[in-house]
């Protein structure tokens, strides 16, 4: 009895263990620009944590626009949510900190999660060399409406 209770319970963590997180290979700039329905850099300024009827748990972000590439249009603020983090791919912004942020938007709702090229430019050394390939790629025509 003891034998199967412990088959059970490592089962069940494993199982758990699989739900993690995968994202693949990031996709070069050009592409996740493509693919992305808002892309823009901005200050993280609030967060709240939002609990649902159900029960289902989200994070909303509150940024400060400062530069944008795509489906931001003149807007000086965004919000964005993300899902709690770890298995469910949240990403974990930090209030204060600052960001390009790719999302997508479905019925007014923009998301964004760790599998997007979302990056923090306060700590990225990679971050000017983003938004340089970002400008680049928003210039070239197929972007165009």
């Amino acid at each position: 009895m003891k034998f199967a209770l412990l088959i059970l319970a490592l089962s069940t963590s494993v199982g758990r263990t699989l739900m993690a997180c995968s994202c693949g290979e990031r996709p070069p700039v050009s592409v996740a620009l493509a693919k992305a329905s808002v892309v823009f850099a901005g200050q993280c300024t609030e967060g709240k944590l939002v609990t649902e009827a159900d029960g289902f748990q989200f994070r909303r972000f509150t940024f400060r626009v400062s530069s944008s590439w795509k489906g931001v249009s003149g807007k000086k603020e965004m919000v964005v949510q993300t899902n709690m983090g770890g298995g469910d791919c949240g990403y974990d912004f930090q209030v204060g900190w600052h960001y390009i942020v790719y999302c997508d938007e479905d019925r007014g709702i923009v998301r964004t999660d760790i599998c997007t090229r979302t990056l923090t430019t306060d700590s990225e050394p990679e971050a000017e060399v983003e938004m340089k390939l970002l400008t680049e790629a928003a210039q070239q025509p197929s972007l165009t409406p």
